[in-house]
């Protein structure tokens, strides 16, 4: 195994400090709201609520997990643009089992030759197969740069699981950027 590479690690959910006391404070009134209903209000549609509140995250979980092994990611794009255009960068995901998976979370990268974006792209496969999704970066500095992706995650449906792919991410393309010259 190659030392340069480094270890994947799982990550279900790294909060800080006013993210903990949010979540904690969120399940609190969740809970003292199910009770409420359910002992106050209806008791046989707060069983149901109760239910639905303990198996959905199971479920989330459950297709979180089952996506990491099934998802396979590819990156393409040009090897050269002209200094002050746009790059096109193709992503394409594909499932390799029929099961429905979750939501997979893609955050691209480029180096600094490029204008630098942040955004995160989410994407589902619920019925189809693969899916190919196309972004821009603007080609800032002449020279070499590259393309990669960051991080790629497979998100249970409610939003606060997120895996890790167990396979390895798609190699960093190497794009040159032609300066203008007179």
């Amino acid at each position: 195994m190659d030392k340069n590479k480094k270890k994947r690690k799982v990550i279900l959910f790294e909060p800080t400090a006013g993210e903990a006391f949010k979540t904690l404070l969120a399940i609190l009134s969740v809970a003292f709201l199910l009770y409420i209903f359910t002992f106050y209000m209806d008791g046989e549609m707060g069983m149901i609520l109760v239910a639905f509140t303990l198996f959905a995250p199971l479920i989330s979980l459950f297709f979180a997990v089952y996506a990491r092994k099934r998802v396979k990611v590819s990156v393409n794009c040009d090897g050269y643009v002209q200094k002050g255009s746009k790059l096109e960068v193709r992503v394409t995901v594909e499932k390799t089992g029929r099961f429905p998976l979750g939501i997979i979370e893609i955050t691209p990268r480029a180096s600094e030759v490029f204008a630098h974006s942040d955004k995160i792209y989410r994407i589902s496969l619920v019925r189809d197969d693969k899916k190919t999704f196309t972004y821009t970066v603007d080609a800032v500095t002449g020279g070499n740069g590259e393309i990669a992706l960051d991080t790629v995650y497979s998100c249970g449906f409610l939003g606060f699981i997120r895996l890790a792919l167990t396979q390895e991410l798609p190699a960093p393309i190497s794009v040159g950027v032609i300066p203008e010259i007179p």
